[in-house]
C-alpha cells in the first residue's frame, strides 16, 4: 500500500479576465426577414442543395407569369427550400403558374408561407 499523499495548499494568481465583447450586446441592427406590407412571403420545396441560385427563381416567376421584374422581392435560399417575396396582388397568380413549372428539372410546389 502506498502512503497517503500530503496535499499542499497551493496558491494561484489572480490574473484579470480580458474583456470579450458579448455578442448579444452587438448594437448593429441586422437585416429585416419580415416580408414587408405590400408583399407576400411564398415557400419552395428547391433549395441550394439542388443547384437553384436566386437568377433561377427570379428568371423562373417573371417567365412563367410575364410579370414585371419589380413584382420579385427578397429570395431566401435555404438547404432544401426557399422563400421568396412577391407583390401580393400577384401572388395567386404566381402559386398557380408556378405550381405547373420546374426548375432545374425539379417539379415545384409554391405555397403561402
Amino acid at each position: 500500500m502506498r502512503p497517503p499523499r500530503a496535499f499542499e495548499k497551493r496558491e494561484f494568481e489572480k490574473r484579470e479576465r480580458p474583456q470579450r465583447p458579448e455578442p448579444w450586446l452587438d448594437k448593429t441592427p441586422k437585416a429585416s426577414r419580415r416580408t414587408p406590407g405590400d408583399q407576400t412571403r411564398l415557400f419552395i420545396n428547391v433549395g441550394s442543395e439542388m443547384g437553384v441560385g436566386p437568377g433561377d427563381v427570379v428568371g423562373a416567376i417573371l417567365g412563367e407569369t410575364g410579370l414585371p421584374t419589380g413584382t420579385v422581392g427578397m429570395v431566401d435560399i435555404r438547404e432544401r427550400h426557399l422563400f421568396v417575396d412577391v407583390a401580393a396582388e400577384h401572388a395567386s397568380g404566381i402559386i398557380a403558374k408556378m405550381n405547373r413549372a420546374q426548375i432545374r428539372g425539379r417539379r415545384l410546389k409554391v405555397k403561402v408561407a
